[in-house]
């Protein structure tokens, strides 16, 4: 292949563009206690304004917590795709999807 420039480059420091994926409730605005329930992405700038003063939690062991599950979970599913066949549909292939 010819070299090409990268066109997908990213402006700022990929520290800068670390979001999480936040499932539940969260809420949208100071003054709504309730909150609202859905999928956010959040910087992680944005998470530390939000719970950097929580007594309930501290949310750098919250985070260590998640990615720990999250390597377990990525592990078992590597795990799942080297034993797979490539007629094999497992759970959780969208739109019931061939492993190949």
């Amino acid at each position: 292949m010819d070299e090409v420039e990268r066109g997908n480059s990213l402006a700022y420091p990929k520290s800068a563009q670390l979001e999480y994926a936040i499932h539940g409730k969260f809420a949208r605005k100071e003054e709504d206690k309730k909150g609202t329930y859905g999928c956010w992405y959040v910087s992680l700038r944005k998470l530390y304004t939000a719970f950097k003063d929580s007594e309930d939690f501290d949310l750098k062991d919250v985070i260590a917590e998640f990615e720990r599950e999250q390597a377990e979970a990525r592990e078992e599913a590597w795990a799942n795709c080297e034993s797979a066949t490539p007629f094999d549909v497992g759970e959780g292939d969208a739109g019931g999807s061939r492993a190949y």
